[in-house]
C-alpha cells in the first residue's frame, strides 16, 4: 500500500475502529490486528 498524505492512514485507521466498534468479535481477527498495529506505526513515524 501507498499512501501520499498521513491523512489517508489516519482515516483508515479510524474505519478500522468503527468497524470493530460495529463487530466486537472482529476484534480477534489477527489479520485486521496486524494491518491496524501497521498503520499506526506508519502513522507515528510520517
Amino acid at each position: 500500500m501507498e499512501f501520499e498524505y498521513r491523512r489517508e492512514v489516519q482515516e483508515l485507521i479510524k474505519t478500522i475502529e468503527k468497524y470493530m466498534d460495529a463487530y466486537p468479535e472482529e476484534k480477534e481477527n489477527t489479520t485486521l490486528k496486524k494491518l491496524y498495529g501497521m498503520l499506526d506505526v506508519m502513522d507515528m513515524e510520517w
